[in-house]
């Protein structure tokens, strides 16, 4: 079974996807099986072309459909099979150090449902790379279990998928607040939540609380959140712990109601005293608002955020709630590109030798399109030790992810391979770290043909120089 899933949510990043990806493939280094999983939704810049140079299995929400990130959340869930599930949006970039201590506490401590940050690093876009974002110089305290979960670090989180299983996963119909919401859910059925102290990740995000991201905001329906999870909680024993947790948005929305019912009862009294009394309490609290954040501005478009979360509240609460189980994306759905199926094979006979063989390093080789498939699941399974990469088709395939794997390399190329010229093979074994040979087998095709004594030569010599023990059989 896969250890670990990552599950990826974009639109529109492809300033950043690489940096997120490579971060991914960095950090998961430590987890024997791993997969990737992308849901766009319906980018128009490079996002998906960038993706698809990575091995990760992209999944493309197509226009003429909701697009939110809870779709995109759920979406990615229903397409994991690991026994854990990181969550992580497209403008992120995971810190190194982070995974292994939180996969660490999820293996020992079967009733954590969940696990997050209280922080995250907040950057702008424009922030220059840098090197690797790293923890591993820090010393990790411990967890704590939390019964209310500050968000700071929004869409990243680690869960237990058979928790996921058995609560629900993200509700796609909600237009935002749906991980408060699963969480809730988590609690209630007596899994704890752990919170680390150390950040997740480096955030980059050039957003501002202006009036103009408020507005943005509001045309997205990103206030209607609270209002639905309240609604779809409404006669539950969940509905007033929700509220309770999220008292901004009933708070708001209160604040509505009643400059709403001051100015009808003036209206129907013919005395203006009561909405007077309102504005006049909602001018104090600007006042408050603008000694707070030094600045009557902040203050105005602090007051006029209040106004939209209420009536977002309000219309969310309005909203008929509908069971996530009906939720059909399949028809608006597409793999734009991923080696899902080749995949699960090589990592499947993996665990078999694995098993058969327990405790002892593999070594794994590939030939022609089984060498993409068989290299990037070697460079990831802590198992293979070693790697023989046969006809690489480096004309058509994309072999970037062997920048991050030293592992002992060996590659055996046809000159005449019309799948890889000789030039570009050479390039690209020269740029790798570690230990890696090349050996060229002159005049030969991609099959060899004519040449499988030099081909059978090639591969004797290096495995006997790097194990002796094998002269002898």
């Amino acid at each position: 079974m896969t250890e670990l899933s990552v599950v990826l949510i974009t639109k529109n990043q492809a300033w950043n996807i690489s940096r997120l990806i490579e971060s991914v493939l960095r950090g998961t280094l430590c987890v024997p099986s791993v997969e990737i999983v992308l849901v766009d939704s319906a980018s128009t810049d490079e996002t998906v072309e960038l993706a698809k140079r990575y091995p990760v299995r992209v999944f493309r929400l197509k226009f003429g459909q909701r697009l939110s990130p809870a779709i995109g959340r759920y979406v990615g869930y229903r397409q994991t099979q690991g026994e854990f599930v990181l969550f992580l949006d497209g403008d992120m970039e995971l810190l190194q150090g982070w995974l292994e201590p939180a996969l660490n506490f999820m293996r020992t401590t079967p009733r954590v449902g969940l696990v997050m940050s209280t922080s995250v690093i907040n950057l702008p876009r424009t922030a220059a790379q840098q090197s690797a974002a790293s923890l591993e110089d820090m010393s990790f305290t411990p967890p704590r279990e939390s019964s209310r979960v500050p968000f700071a670090a929004g869409g990243a989180a680690l869960y237990r998928h058979s928790v996921l299983e058995q609560v629900g996963p993200f509700n796609p119909y909600l237009y935002s607040e749906e991980e408060p919401e699963l969480c809730l859910r988590i609690r209630d059925a007596g899994y704890s939540v752990l919170l680390f102290d150390q950040p997740i990740v480096r955030h980059y995000d050039d957003a501002t609380v202006a009036l103009s991201s408020v507005l943005s905001r509001r045309k997205r329906n990103f206030h209607l959140g609270i209002g639905q999870a309240a609604r779809c909680h409404l006669g539950s024993k969940l509905f007033w712990r929700w509220i309770k947790e999220r008292w901004w948005g009933p708070a708001a929305g209160l604040l509505m109601a009643v400059g709403l019912g001051s100015a009808f009862l003036s209206l129907l009294m013919h005395d203006s005293i009561w909405f007077g009394l309102w504005t006049l309490a909602l001018c104090l609290l600007i006042v408050c608002l603008a000694f707070r954040k030094r600045s009557l501005r902040a203050a105005f478009i602090a007051a006029f955020h209040w106004l939209v979360m209420a009536e977002g509240f309000l219309r969310g609460i309005l909203i008929r709630p509908l069971p996530p189980r009906n939720f059909q994306a399949g028809a608006f759905l597409e793999l734009v590109a991923g080696f899902d199926r080749h995949h699960h094979d090589v990592q499947a006979a993996l665990d078999y030798i694995a098993a058969q063989f327990p405790g002892i390093p593999l070594l794994l080789a590939g030939f022609s399109f089984g060498s993409v498939v068989g290299l990037r699941v070697g460079c990831r399974d802590v198992r293979v030790s070693e790697l023989i990469g046969i006809g690489i088709p480096v004309n058509s395939s994309d072999f970037l992810f062997l920048a991050d794997c030293p592992k002992p390399k060996f590659f055996v190329h046809g000159s005449y391979d019309k799948f890889g010229t000789r030039k570009k093979v050479e390039e690209v074994v020269a740029a790798l770290p570690g230990e890696n040979k090349l050996v060229v087998v002159e005049a030969a095709d991609h099959f060899f043909a004519g040449h499988l004594d030099e081909f059978n030569i090639a591969i004797t010599a290096w495995l006997t120089g790097r194990h002796p023990a094998l002269r002898s059989l």
